[in-house]
């Protein structure tokens, strides 16, 4: 019996000051009762002291680096986190023989998150990691990475990135650098290995 209103705003990606500023204003401009979405780290992260200054419930839906519900003590997440996913990445590659892996994350907290989470886990399961590297966030040429990783010689390459235009750059050059055709493996998140992105 009561009637719900949702104001929706959008960042257009990752900005944390453009996420703060949308939530203040919907806080005290728009008197919301609830802050809620939140796709990206960087911006549930700028936001978070917003809700907890203003006591306002703040709902993640799918930012997933760990440490974003110690930020406000209003904060709920209803998705998942990085390390639920990439923890058991790491121990399925060691099951399967996977002995030599390196990493690649983009240098922001998912991919730190995820990062940490798979190299723990594959160290425990006898794994080695090879090399690891942190891309810029918003890199859309992965050249040296991908050749670094090529003469590295691993067995497989572990790969977080932001969804979208990063995914489709880096598998395009996985394929033109003979990556695939080195036999190296791609271990990722849904968000590189969906069946769109790898055609």
């Amino acid at each position: 019996g009561k009637k719900i209103e949702l104001i929706i705003r959008d960042t257009t990606g990752p900005a944390p000051d453009v996420a703060k500023r949308l939530a203040q204003e919907l806080v005290t401009r728009d008197n919301v009762d609830i802050l809620a979405g939140f796709g990206l780290t960087p911006n549930a992260l700028a936001v978070a002291p917003v809700s907890a200054e203003a006591k306002k419930p703040m709902v993640i839906m799918n930012a997933a680096t760990s440490i974003i519900t110690t930020r406000s003590p209003y904060i709920v997440r209803v998705s998942h986190t990085l390390p639920q996913d990439t923890q058991p990445m790491a121990l399925c590659a060691a099951k399967n023989g996977i002995k030599r892996v390196f990493t690649m994350v983009s240098d922001f907290g998912p991919g730190i998150d995820a990062e940490g989470a798979f190299i723990k886990a594959f160290k425990a399961a006898g794994g080695e990691i090879v090399d690891s590297v942190r891309t810029p966030l918003q890199s859309a040429d992965f050249a040296p990475f991908l050749q670094r990783i090529k003469d590295g010689k691993p067995e497989a390459v572990f790969v977080f990135l932001p969804p979208g235009s990063q995914t489709i750059a880096f598998i395009k050059g996985y394929e033109e650098r003979g990556l695939k055709q080195a036999g190296i493996k791609l271990i990722a998140t849904g968000d590189l290995t969906d069946d769109g992105v790898l055609q």
